[in-house]
């Protein structure tokens, strides 16, 4: 017997959209010079959306999607506890890549649902001092 569980459906329709929009912005950022190093990397400190460089630059790059503005822009939910995760796991990156010394540089990008793209390079700094 099978049961209806919403939240198992929507998790998936979440991650779904996720992988649709982190595309787009592969793309996006390849058409801009980019090199991709890395998408969806996962560590015990938390997640990196893309990880891409370009120009010598290491770039971590978060990505947001909102249908609408209704509740904040998707840029809006980067916060201080968001930073802090990225910050971390960008720290685990550099260390299992034996990378420390890389210029860095933390980037979100916004999608819409027309796929507009909004792009705010050195959006934040990192919270973890090394």
């Amino acid at each position: 017997m099978s049961t209806y569980n919403p939240t198992s459906n929507s998790r998936q329709l979440n991650r779904a959209k996720g992988y649709y929009y982190e595309q787009i912005i592969v793309e996006y950022l390849q058409d801009n010079g980019y090199i991709i190093l890395d998408t969806n990397w996962y560590c015990q400190q938390g997640e990196i959306d893309i990880i891409a460089q370009k120009d010598g630059i290491k770039v971590f790059v978060e990505v947001k999607s909102r249908k609408s503005n209704r509740y904040g822009t998707g840029l809006d939910a980067i916060n201080y506890t968001k930073q802090k995760r990225i910050s971390n796991a960008s720290l685990a990156y550099l260390i299992e890549n034996n990378s420390l010394n890389s210029n860095i540089r933390y980037d979100a990008i916004q999608v819409d649902s027309n796929n507009e793209i909004f792009h705010v390079q050195d959006a934040f700094y990192s919270t973890v001092r090394y």
